[in-house]
């Protein structure tokens, strides 16, 4: 048995996991805004085998480093990646995702401008 929250958050999951392999960046950022932080490495990997920057971009930023490294390691290991440099590529994940994350202060002023932003527009005189 379910509680509602726990169905709402695994409905969001499958929804994010959806719109990854479609390649929806939109519905992507709003469900993974919702579910911040994504702790599962799926998310990363999808994202990752999607091939669209955008989309890693979206899951990187609201990834905690654990999740982005321990994707990595799945991929590492598998056969086709054998003669890959992986501390290099592992470096530029995490640097991409320490510039994409936001922090709390940032979170509060893209709300802020979100909010200054939505306001209908003023008339203009005739």
């Amino acid at each position: 048995y379910r509680s509602g929250h726990h169905r709402g958050e695994a409905t969001l999951k499958s929804m994010l996991q959806s719109a990854i392999k479609r390649g929806h960046a939109e519905v992507a950022l709003l469900c993974a805004r919702v579910l911040a932080p994504l702790d599962s490495p799926s998310f990363v990997t999808s994202a990752l085998r999607a091939r669209r920057p955008g989309l890693l971009g979206t899951v990187l930023s609201f990834s905690t480093e654990r999740a982005v490294l321990e994707a990595l390691d799945q991929v590492e290991h598998h056969w086709l990646n054998a003669n890959r440099d992986f501390q290099l590529i592992r470096q530029h994940l995490l640097n991409a995702r320490a510039a994409f994350f936001l922090k709390p202060a940032d979170e509060a002023t893209a709300k802020h401008l979100i909010h200054l932003f939505c306001k209908p527009p003023r008339r203009l005189p005739r």
